[in-house]
């Protein structure tokens, strides 16, 4: 009302049905407005606020302790926004101290209010097949669980997120191919992956803060299920070149397993590879459920 009650608008009333429930308002059709449609609709005092426009990050300068993630659809994540209720509804909103970095080659849409910028976290950072529209999508990753649990131990947690489902590590000159930059061999991703990383740490000094990078969390393999002889050894030229090209040369590596609907033979490469490598983990799937025996759910 704009500090009186001049325009007040009567929106009627709803009964909940349990203390706490999260009731959404949605003024003018918000939730079925196309994309590239006017972001902002005002009529007489009211207005809103499309999910597409960008608060402002917390401002700085801070120090923020980064961690990378990395791989394919798993790590890019496939849980569903919409299921984050009940028992989950804390994992729904933003969470205002830490930042997020998201890159994904398939990412096409001409929105990049979101993309490729350090923004506040929140669901929403992550490109299922089949979806065009823009940053929020309706699917997250692990970084909103990741988020919640950091944030006890680190001040101002970030995430430099460049993933991509669908994706493999053994091809020459595709997706993760592990080759130094300059070699024809070099997969798009593992290039962006470096590329991303560097420019958003060079954004975080623009803006006068400090950081440290704490490790990278690789989630990725399903599309290499059937290289499982080739794996170690490409795993292993993947970390070590990560830390060359990052110039980090301890650089932490945790690697996720895969569902444990996978072959454990390949499961047994990613545990030995996290073994045999320096400053690696390796993170058990056990007790993780599927939609599909492929894609960790909500």
């Amino acid at each position: 009302s704009r500090g009186s009650n001049s325009g007040v608008a009567y929106l009627g009333t709803i009964t909940t049905t349990s203390d706490n429930e999260d009731v959404r308002v949605f003024v003018n059709g918000l939730e079925s407005t196309p994309a590239g449609d006017n972001e902002r609709t005002q009529y007489e005092g009211i207005a809103y606020r499309s999910s597409s426009i960008e608060e402002p990050p917390p401002t700085g300068p801070k120090h923020r302790d980064v961690f990378l993630l990395a791989g394919q659809s798993n790590a890019d994540g496939r849980g569903l926004s919409s299921e984050l209720t009940g028992g989950l509804a804390g994992y729904a909103g933003s969470q205002p101290d830490i930042l997020i970095h998201y890159s994904n080659l398939s990412y096409t849409n001409s929105n990049r209010s979101l993309y490729q910028k350090w923004v506040t976290l929140r669901p929403g950072f992550s490109r299922a097949p089949g979806y065009n529209g823009s940053l929020l999508s309706p699917t997250f990753g692990m970084e909103i669980g990741a988020g919640k649990i950091l944030s006890e131990y680190y001040p101002n947690p970030a995430f430099i997120k460049v993933t991509e489902g669908g994706t493999a590590l053994g091809n020459p000159g595709i997706d993760w191919y592990p080759a130094p930059l300059d070699s024809p061999d070099v997969g798009r991703l593992y290039k962006e992956l470096i590329e991303a990383t560097q420019t958003a740490l060079a954004e975080l000094e623009t803006t006068g803060d400090t950081y440290t990078v704490h490790g990278l969390f690789w989630h990725q393999g399903e599309s290499d299920v059937s290289r499982t002889a080739e794996y170690n050894d490409l795993m292993t030229t993947l970390i070590e070149g990560v830390r060359r090209d990052l110039g980090m040369p301890n650089l932490r590596f945790i690697i996720g397993e895969l569902a444990s609907t996978k072959a454990q033979t390949f499961r047994d490469v990613q545990w030995e590879v996290a073994r045999n490598s320096p400053n690696s983990e390796f993170i058990s799937s056990s007790g993780l459920t599927t939609f599909e025996g492929t894609h960790f759910d909500t």
